[in-house]
């Protein structure tokens, strides 16, 4: 009797072994089927509660010389060789540019933009990347160019307006940078180079000629300058607004938060066509 009563027991317990098997593998989405068109363009990170960051362990976020150690890398961010080409380090700036006005600007921000030149490439003393393994806080600034975090509102003809200015710096015929943006935001390169035939926000398609919905948009100082006569936004309706720090702190704070940041969660795939 106890040898059948332990057998009956050992049956149950491979039914319930098999049933849960096959639950997960056809009845539990465990986040490895296929992505939707909305789904964002690479991994995602996770979210952080930065209510429970010490932000104030640091006195000065934009310093290039403090050695205290904010966070990790799991891998090489590596600088880039030319302003043309679509980043990895140039994707991570503008993740972590939105996600640090998401979370203190108390108010909506769509996405981040920044422009191929901001990664450092042509700049002396920057971009030079950052490298696997401890990351401290005055790498993140000699990394990153210290211009102003602003908030800028833009419509679909704003943002086709710039990226051809972004691509061709007055009308010429050689390509100039491209334009970095945030998860979510995916777009097409034209066929002769010059501009965008696509620009997408989770998923959806904006209109390029509509001229009265704004997005607002994340992006730094030369970005938002309207004056000048070499940016992509010159003499266009964008509200610019100067939110008091710089790109270089969003970014370090951003690595305090989350604590660890993989190029993998980064990856390429927002923009379709090349400047090449």
């Amino acid at each position: 009797m106890m040898f059948r009563k332990n057998q009956t027991g050992i049956a149950f317990l491979c039914g319930v072994a098999l049933i849960t098997a096959a639950f997960v593998l056809v009845g539990c989405d465990n986040g490895t089927t296929g992505p939707n068109p909305e789904d964002q363009l690479d991994s995602d990170p996770g979210t952080i509660d930065w209510g429970t960051i010490d932000f104030n362990a640091v006195s000065d976020w934009g310093s290039t010389t403090d050695t205290t150690v904010i966070g990790t890398a799991r891998g090489d961010f590596v600088p880039p060789t030319d302003k043309i080409s679509e980043t990895v380090i140039g994707n991570f700036y503008a993740d972590a540019a939105l996600e640090y006005a998401k979370q203190t600007w108390g108010e909506p921000v769509d996405f981040a933009l920044t422009n191929g030149g901001y990664t450092g490439v042509q700049h002396e003393g920057r971009g030079g990347g950052i490298p696997a393994g401890d990351i401290a806080l005055n790498t993140v600034n000699s990394a990153v160019k210290s211009d102003g975090l602003y908030l800028i509102s833009v419509s679909g003809a704003d943002i086709k307006y710039g990226f051809e200015r972004f691509f061709h710096h007055f009308g010429t015929n050689s390509p100039t940078e491209i334009a970095n943006v945030s998860k979510a935001v995916s777009y097409t390169i034209s066929a002769d180079k010059t501009g965008i035939t696509e620009f997408k926000l989770n998923g959806v398609a904006i209109d390029l000629t509509d001229t009265t919905k704004k997005y607002r948009v994340c992006t730094l100082s030369f970005l938002a300058n309207v004056s000048g006569d070499r940016t992509p936004f010159y003499q266009r309706d964008i509200d610019p607004v100067d939110k008091g720090i710089a790109f270089s702190a969003a970014v370090a704070m951003y690595i305090k938060a989350y604590g660890t940041i993989d190029p993998a969660d980064h990856g390429l795939g927002r923009v379709s066509g090349s400047l090449d």
